[in-house]
């Protein structure tokens, strides 16, 4: 998503009419990614690229049905493992954060840390705009970019809201989104969030992509109650994250 700065075109250095993705800039920076995650590895090497010169291979284009996230489960909580840190029992301290605790921190964040794998195995983490919506986490980037190409070739990531006092760790799968009525309703939503009057151009699948981060394994803690509070949210395999 955008900058954490301003409106459309107010970025310094901003070209008139120069289309932009929708990642995350901050105080002036470079535009930033975000990326989600998969159970499997690789699952698109040998797929032919696209025919629309996004040059993303046509498997990693699909069309979402935001339907498919609304009504879904809550997860299962539990005490993470975290040996050396005097964590206690899930009964203990505050006991275990509520998912709406967690929920209500990825909506109002402004700003994301997105990690990524390159092909060769170097980590690549990046800060990115994303907004909480339809139980997944969205985001954009440049086709072009670093975080674009690592989610091509493997979409499991991890992102992380901004405030490390009160920290929301998502792992889960990303995935392109290509539907315009959701690319549309993710843009709006962007949109209010942040100020921003981007236009349609900002989620076109031929210059930017569009992911969708649905949690599979999520992480928070309050650090007024660092023993007591640590919470691991893990969600069904066919389940979601409850919107």
């Amino acid at each position: 998503m955008r900058n954490a700065g301003g409106a459309a075109g107010a970025e310094a250095g901003h070209i008139p009419g120069q289309v932009r993705n929708m990642s995350c800039r901050t105080a002036g920076g470079p535009g930033m990614p975000t990326r989600p995650p998969a159970h499997q590895v690789n699952p698109r090497e040998d797929a032919e690229r696209a025919g629309d010169g996004s040059g993303l291979s046509a498997a990693f284009a699909v069309s979402v049905d935001t339907a498919s996230f609304e009504n879904m489960d809550e997860p299962v909580a539990s005490r993470p493992y975290m040996p050396g840190y005097g964590t206690l029992r899930a009964g203990e301290g505050r006991g275990l954060l509520p998912w709406s605790w967690a929920r209500e921190r990825l909506a109002r964040s402004h700003d994301f840390w997105l990690a990524t794998v390159g092909a060769d195995g170097a980590p690549h983490l990046m800060p990115v705009w994303a907004v909480w919506r339809d139980g997944a986490l969205w985001f954009s980037s440049s086709n072009g970019s670093r975080k674009a190409r690592n989610l091509e070739a493997e979409p499991r990531c991890t992102i992380s809201t901004e405030d490390p006092r009160e920290p929301v760790v998502v792992r889960g799968r990303a995935r392109r989104v290509t539907d315009r009525d959701a690319l549309t309703a993710v843009l709006e939503s962007e949109n209010a969030k942040y100020g921003t009057a981007y236009g349609e151009e900002m989620v076109d699948p031929a210059s930017n992509s569009v992911f969708a981060v649905r949690p599979e394994w999520v992480f928070a803690l309050d650090s007024r109650d660092f023993n007591g509070s640590p919470t691991r949210f893990v969600f069904s395999p066919a389940g979601h994250a409850a919107s």
